[in-house]
């Protein structure tokens, strides 16, 4: 560290997070908003949103005292504590999916290497493998 410079620790704290699952683009987006608890029926859910799951960080605040100047700052620890992920959708089983939608080729080749006995299609039409371990789903659409 700098001579003149010195960091105070004002105070660390657990804080929980949501992070919604958009379907823009290629791969989707995400975006991350605190919340005050991990509660899925009071998070508002715009209409792009397909999904989404919980998390937790570590929050140090802190104050930097760089050459007479303070600053205040927040430091995120790693996101950890994941939570299942809520999908919004309907569930198909690959007799469904080849039955009523036999021209979905790669869906039913995705599902059959990856030994995946449902897929989620999601309120914005995307659909997703559904790993019951991994996954809830949250609301049917």
């Amino acid at each position: 560290m700098e001579k003149g410079n010195n960091i105070s620790v004002i105070r660390v704290y657990e804080q929980s997070f949501v992070e919604l699952l958009y379907d823009i683009g290629f791969f989707g987006e995400s975006e991350e908003l605190i919340v005050k608890k991990r509660d899925p029926n009071v998070i508002n859910l715009p209409e792009e949103v397909y999904g989404f799951r919980f998390f937790d960080r570590t929050i140090a605040e802190i104050l930097r005292n760089e050459n007479g100047k303070r600053k205040n700052e927040k430091l995120f620890g790693e996101k950890r504590n994941y939570s299942k992920t809520y999908l919004i959708g309907r569930v198909y089983t690959l007799k469904e999916v080849k039955e009523q939608m036999p021209d979905k080729k790669a869906l039913i080749y995705n599902m059959e290497v990856n030994n995946a006995d449902e897929v989620v299609k999601t309120r914005t039409g995307r659909f997703i493998l559904f790993d019951k371990l991994e996954d809830i789903l949250w609301k049917e659409e």
